[in-house]
């Protein structure tokens, strides 16, 4: 998201967006990831439902900060 942007809830609209389709699919379980310092990234993700399961050394895709990722996962509910 461009810093413009930010604060506007596109970002929050998008996520939805797309776990809406995923879960239109019959996916299940949707998992995202984001560096570990992302306090933006992270509440927008609780917010739309996901828990956080581990948190990693990620050196490559993370060369800022504390290098690390965070993974989280959104669980559907089983219909009927």
């Amino acid at each position: 998201m461009h810093r413009q942007q930010a604060g506007r809830g596109l970002g929050s609209r998008l996520l939805r967006e797309v776990v809406d389709r995923l879960l239109a699919q019959g996916v299940r379980d949707i998992y995202i990831d984001r560096h570990e310092e992302n306090a933006a990234s992270a509440g927008m993700m609780h917010k739309a439902g996901f828990v956080e399961l581990l948190t990693y050394a990620d050196p490559e895709r993370r060369p800022n900060g504390s290098g690390r990722s965070t993974l989280c996962c959104l669980r559907a509910e089983a219909e009927g």
